[in-house]
């Protein structure tokens, strides 16, 4: 099993019909592929996890890496995996708006509530960068 996470940002305001079109995209490709994850949104920008066999999720992220409704792509990691953190998931989805407390709740990851929340052998990378990309996109 591999993952891989990336950041990228937004070429244009995205409306809902954007986002959804997005996600329909993904979620066929995904489920095709054999392949889940997760995608946030926050104030242009985007993160976004793949997991699945290392072939399909380097071929999803190639395409996805075409897709000129974003920009300036950065991997922050990806290698192998031991389970799939989104099983079930072709494509979870949350969009956030900055200063949205809901959003504060979701990216609150101090050490105290990913002990909490996240299993001991779960990978904690994906979740810091997360609550990173919340701090940086304006939360």
């Amino acid at each position: 099993m591999y993952h891989l996470l990336y950041v990228s940002s937004a070429t244009r305001d995205l409306n809902e019909d954007d986002l959804s079109a997005i996600l329909e995209t993904a979620r066929r490709n995904n489920e095709v592929a054999n392949v889940t994850g997760m995608l946030l949104y926050l104030s242009g920008s985007f993160l976004q996890v793949l997991e699945g066999a290392r072939e399909d999720v380097l071929r999803i992220f190639e395409s996805i890496s075409y897709d000129d409704r974003h920009s300036g792509i950065v991997t922050l990691t990806q290698g192998d995996i031991d389970d799939r953190s989104f099983d079930g998931w072709t494509m979870g989805f949350r969009r956030f708006e900055a200063g949205d407390e809901e959003a504060r709740g979701v990216f609150d990851l101090s050490r105290q509530r990913l002990d909490e929340r996240i299993p001991p052998e779960a990978p904690r990378d994906i979740l810091i960068f997360m609550r990173n990309f919340y701090r940086i996109a304006g939360g």
